[in-house]
Order: C-alpha cells, then sequence, then structure tokens
C-alpha cells in the first residue's frame, strides 16, 4: 500500500529524520535546571527573601550535581539579582528588584536615547497602566489616594514650593501604578523613578515656560476627575494628546 509523501520534506528523507526534522528535543544544561528549582523555591515560598541557602557542599549532595555546576548555577542567580552571595557567610535570597539594571542602562547612557524618545516611553507606559487601572472595579481607596497628593499639588504650587510639587507630581503618577495592582509595571515603575521624576520635572517646567503654572494642575485634575468617573475613555484621550505635544515630545 502507497503512502502519501510527508508534505514539505524531500522523499528521500527517513522516518527517523522526518520526525527529527519536525521537532528537536532541547537539552537543557545542569546549572539552567538547579536555576529553575531554587527559583520555583522561592516561588513556592520555601525561601524567602532573607533567607540563607544551604551551602554549596549541601545543595550539590541534595541535587546529586557537582560543586561546579552549583557554582555556575550561583553565579546566574546573582547577576540576576535573585540571590547574593556574601564570602564567608553564604548565599541568600534577595528581593528581586529591576532597579539596579534599568539604572545602568540610563545612567551611562546604554541605549543612547534622546528626550523625545524617553517621553514617547514614559506616555505609552502611563497609557497602559491608567488603561489597566481605571478598569479595575474597586477604586475607591485608591481615587481618595489620587485626590489627597492632588491636594498636596496644589498647596505646594499656591505655596511657590516648587520642589515639593515635582514630588508631589511624581507621586500621583506613582499612586496610579498602584490602583494597577500588576507587580511589573510597579517594579518597572519603581526601577525608573529617577528617570521618570527628571522627565515630569523637566516636562513641567518646560509646559509653565510656555503657559502658565495653573495649567499643570488642571492636566491633573482631569485625570483625577476620569477616575472619579470612570471614563476610560476621556483618560486615553488625556494620553494620546501629550503624544501630539511638541514641549514634551521634542528632541532635546
Amino acid at each position: 500500500r502507497k503512502t502519501a509523501p510527508d508534505q514539505g520534506y524531500p522523499n528521500h528523507l527517513c522516518r527517523k529524520e522526518k520526525l527529527m526534522a519536525r521537532k528537536k528535543i532541547a537539552r537543557v544544561a545542569i546549572p539552567d535546571q538547579i536555576c529553575e528549582l531554587l527559583i520555583e523555591r522561592i516561588h513556592q515560598g520555601e525561601l524567602k527573601p532573607g533567607d540563607r541557602i544551604p551551602s554549596e557542599y549541601e545543595l550539590a549532595e541534595e541535587l546529586g550535581v557537582s560543586r561546579v555546576s552549583l557554582k555556575i548555577a550561583l553565579q546566574k542567580l546573582n547577576t540576576l539579582g535573585v540571590t547574593e552571595t556574601r564570602i564567608g557567610d553564604g548565599t541568600y535570597v534577595c528581593e528581586f528588584n529591576m532597579r539596579p539594571y534599568f539604572e545602568e542602562l540610563i545612567n551611562n547612557d546604554i541605549l543612547n536615547l534622546n528626550h523625545r524618545q524617553l517621553n514617547e516611553f514614559r506616555v505609552m507606559l502611563e497609557y497602559s497602566v491608567m488603561h489597566l487601572a481605571i478598569s479595575k472595579k474597586d477604586l475607591d481607596s485608591g481615587i481618595q489616594r489620587l485626590e489627597d497628593i492632588y491636594h498636596r499639588m496644589h498647596d505646594a504650587l499656591m505655596a511657590d514650593d516648587l520642589a515639593e510639587y515635582h514630588t508631589q507630581h511624581f507621586h500621583f503618577h506613582q499612586c496610579i501604578c498602584d490602583m494597577s495592582e500588576n507587580p511589573l509595571y510597579q517594579q518597572l515603575y519603581s526601577a525608573l523613578s529617577d528617570l521618570l521624576y527628571d522627565l515630569y520635572k523637566i516636562n513641567t517646567e518646560k509646559t509653565w515656560s510656555l503657559t502658565d503654572r495653573q495649567s499643570s494642575l488642571v492636566h491633573h485634575y482631569e485625570i483625577l476627575d476620569c477616575f472619579k468617573r470612570h471614563d476610560v475613555k476621556k483618560c486615553l484621550q488625556i494620553e494620546d494628546e501629550l503624544l501630539t505635544d511638541p514641549a514634551l515630545l521634542s528632541s532635546e
């Protein structure tokens, strides 16, 4: 009985070769397996931030791996910021934070981004966070915190305390990020806090040079009002307008 040839494969390939061509089995290196296992233990709560993991000898014995493979795995976890090895003391689980990585990228200008590109990223980050936050069902406590911050912004501006205004301005947007209840956005916002603070400050001062200081309060009151009314469409429209604002999106 003749069978139809496998489509997409040369007829001269044997059955085994055809099967291998369809799917290759990936080999996972021992150090990578050790990393996955330790990270899984952290996720399951067996290991918590601040805990000292077993010694290299104990862990190698438990897992049945060489100490060389274990050292490579621990070096990788240290590089990722999951663990920290203290000379003469051992290796400890860390509270993971993306901030050091973004600080290196920004402070050393590794990405070589201009002001416009940074602002585009900032606006789209706000866009995503606002969309997620305003879509939550229970917003009452978050809205109250947001309103309190708005009033502190208002009071600082009326008192001509510009440093306090810039601080509260940052807290306003950080509060919205917290309202999203998304740990990844919260980690990202925290990691980029210095950059975002500087962008808000520069943008605000540029806006003040073109209009008046009251316009900043109006803009943030509109955002607060959108949250009070659960008006997703209007809130996102406000962010859309920022993408076409030449004052905020110039390259300098």
